[in-house]
């Protein structure tokens, strides 16, 4: 059986890994570096999930004493935090991947299977039954966002700006709430700190017991004289104002939800998913692909890749294309890299049009573009 080493000092962390992923995987526990290496001394493993944050051992030492030892085990890094440089610093040092914390056990098990590749088990078949059927996933309704507020206009407007993939259900009271907590798992939680009858902070802290994965993000009106003051001091993840803007919602997306949705990175090929109809949630898209890709190239270049290839066989709105390439064109100069792109006559069509992006080559498919990397 393939065994996967969690590093983490949260127990809830370590439990919510360990329970979806026990039918698959056989889980070692380590509670800091210190002891995740302690364990590696005397245990092989397949892979390690491996906490950035942690006491008497970080998760950066640890890896790095672990490559210094000769250990080339593949690592996920699990973070909250979503900082550039700072994934860029543990890529240098080796890790395969990372995942942003709080994830799904669906998105744990995509990464899994991207780095484990042909060592990845396969889920259970029909005849080990009711347990081989639920595999990796537990037995409760995973959900992106709840949104806790009284008035039921401030759940449609937030709707409204979230992206189609994003999941969202929405409660007016405390009673629904912990009910809604109960009965699904949610990676974020915003709660409006003024809501009738109702402690905002005592209600987090039942939801929290109920949610130990989840970030909680306080939610006030624009006028408040610092909600980054007081949700700090109440213990929050983080905060969001109403009225919503694009602005606020693109840094919540970014901060909390992966990438991947919205930009696949592959070794150095970066590839963007199709965009949706409406012309609104397009203009807001396009500022967070531009943000994402900024990011992917970075880490393109901090695992020393010569080549950075943009996959546009599925390309963006021509109204959106044009943002897309120069700001990908001007990320990739100031890092070094060498920019291809993938695209029909249309995407060369587009780069030729413009200054900036003119001499960019442009390859009819990612084989031609792979192949005059370099």
């Amino acid at each position: 059986m393939v065994r996967i080493l969690t590093v983490d000092d949260s127990r809830a962390v370590r439990t919510i890994i360990t329970k979806p992923l026990g039918d698959q995987f056989e889980i070692l526990e380590a509670e800091d570096g210190e002891k995740g290496l302690e364990l590696l001394a005397k245990e092989t493993v397949n892979l390690i999930l491996l906490d950035l944050t942690m006491p008497v051992m970080d998760g950066q030492e640890m890896l790095q004493k672990l490559r210094d030892q000769g250990n080339e085990t593949p690592v996920i890094l699990l973070t909250s935090e979503s900082r550039t440089s700072l994934v860029s610093a543990m890529m240098q040092i080796g890790i395969s991947d990372y995942i942003l914390k709080p994830f799904k056990p669906e998105e744990l098990l995509d990464k899994l299977a991207k780095v484990l590749g042909a060592d990845m088990p396969k889920a259970g078949s029909d005849e080990e039954g009711e347990e081989g059927e639920k595999s990796a996933i537990s037995d409760k309704v995973f959900v992106d966002v709840l949104l806790i507020d009284d008035m039921e206009n401030v759940a449609r407007k937030f709707g409204l700006l979230m992206p189609e993939h994003i999941d969202v259900r929405s409660t007016t009271d405390a009673h629904s709430s912990l009910e809604e907590c109960r009965e699904r798992v949610f990676k974020t939680i915003i709660i409006d700190m003024v809501i009738p009858n109702v402690n905002s902070a005592a209600l987090t802290s039942q939801l929290r017991v109920l949610q130990p994965t989840a970030a909680f993000i306080a939610l006030y009106m624009r006028n408040f004289e610092n909600p980054a003051k007081d949700s700090r001091e109440q213990g929050f993840d983080g905060y969001m104002v109403k009225p919503f803007d694009p602005a606020q919602i693109n840094e919540f997306l970014s901060t909390y939800y992966d990438a991947e949705d919205l930009l696949i990175l592959e070794d150095n090929v970066l590839s963007v998913t199709a965009f949706p109809d409406s012309k609104a949630r397009r203009a807001q898209r396009v500022t967070r692909v531009i943000t994402l890709t900024n990011e992917a190239i970075d880490t393109v270049a901090a695992a020393c890749y010569d080549d950075v290839i943009m996959d546009l066989s599925t390309p963006p709105p021509t109204e959106t294309l044009p943002k897309i390439l120069i700001a990908a064109k001007r990320r990739t100069v100031e890092v070094g890299l060498n920019f291809r792109v993938v695209g029909s006559d249309t995407v060369t069509k587009a780069l030729s049009s413009l200054a900036d992006t003119a001499n960019i080559p442009v390859y009819g498919t990612l084989k031609e573009a792979l192949e005059n990397a370099g």
